[in-house]
């Protein structure tokens, strides 16, 4: 398996009211700009209450998305 040329990181926590948005966008971003290319698209979420995992598993892009049961932010430790 060849490395991907474009690796897309989303961090998210109750974004459902903006995650379309941005998933169309992500769509448009491997419809268009670099078709044929291997993209990743991660989506991490931070144990969201709204409904941002039902609008991630109906999600019209391949998506990589990793769950977390608590909310660790945007760094998962201290430094």
């Amino acid at each position: 398996m060849t490395s991907p040329i474009l690796f897309i990181h989303v961090v998210t926590y109750n974004n459902a009211e903006f995650l379309p948005h941005c998933l169309e966008g992500l769509s448009d971003v491997l419809r268009k700009s670099l078709s044929g290319r291997r993209i990743v698209v991660r989506i991490t979420d931070n144990q969201s209450s709204d409904n941002t995992r039902q609008i991630l598993a109906q999600s019209p892009v391949p998506l990589d998305v990793v769950l977390l049961e608590n909310n660790s932010g945007f760094r998962s430790e201290e430094r």
